[in-house]
């Protein structure tokens, strides 16, 4: 499951709305049951119109530390309470500060992009296209199913490129499976041949 973001979640204002729809003579009041120099509690309840009790209620609290502290506490109530009514799940009011935003959350690089990065600060470099590089990878590849014998391996590899009509020059990353696969083909095939004498 992807991970959800803040903006992933319903809003307070959202619920209101779906309430005003499904209860359009419903209520919401919003009071203050406990203030002090450091926090605020707000507590809200939703009425029916012939209903004298409150159908449900919800509690906020914010720190004064926070802006806007005491119109967050009482949206939080009013969320709590909202999702009690509607059975809706946690709102983003709830939700701020325990989940990071999509604008606060740098986006991250790629792979090839951090590569980029590192190669432009001169801390790697990328020699994977280098014809060096792609020989020894093939002779890695040959010398491990000739279970490292070196003759055997390089007799391989040169009908491998002899046969696709190819110098050992114009072997790339691009053409280097096609090699590997045709060094396996030989190889396979002197087995096969080994077999059969046996």
């Amino acid at each position: 499951m992807a991970a959800k973001f803040l903006e992933d979640y319903v809003g307070v204002d959202d619920l209101i709305k779906q309430m005003n729809e499904q209860y359009p003579e419903g209520r919401l009041v919003s009071e203050i049951v406990e203030k002090t120099d450091k926090m605020v509690v707000f507590k809200t309840s939703f009425y029916t119109k012939d209903n004298v009790s409150p159908k449900c209620t919800g509690h906020g609290s914010k720190y004064s530390t926070e802006d806007h502290w005491l119109e967050k506490a009482e949206q939080k109530s009013r969320g709590r309470c909202l999702r009690v009514l509607l059975g809706s799940e946690p709102t983003a009011e709830e939700m701020e500060g325990i989940v990071p935003s999509k604008a606060a959350t740098p986006n991250k690089k790629s792979l090839d992009e951090k590569v980029k990065d590192l190669e432009a600060e001169g801390l790697v470099e990328d020699i994977s296209m280098k014809a060096q590089a792609v020989m020894d990878n093939i002779k890695d590849f040959a010398m491990e199913i000739t279970n490292q014998d070196l003759d055997l391996a390089r007799n391989y590899t040169a009908q491998a490129l002899g046969s696709m009509g190819m110098s050992k020059t114009e072997v790339s990353i691009n053409n280097l499976q096609s090699v590997k696969n045709k060094i396996q083909d030989i190889a396979t095939m002197a087995r096969a041949e080994i077999d059969k004498g046996e």
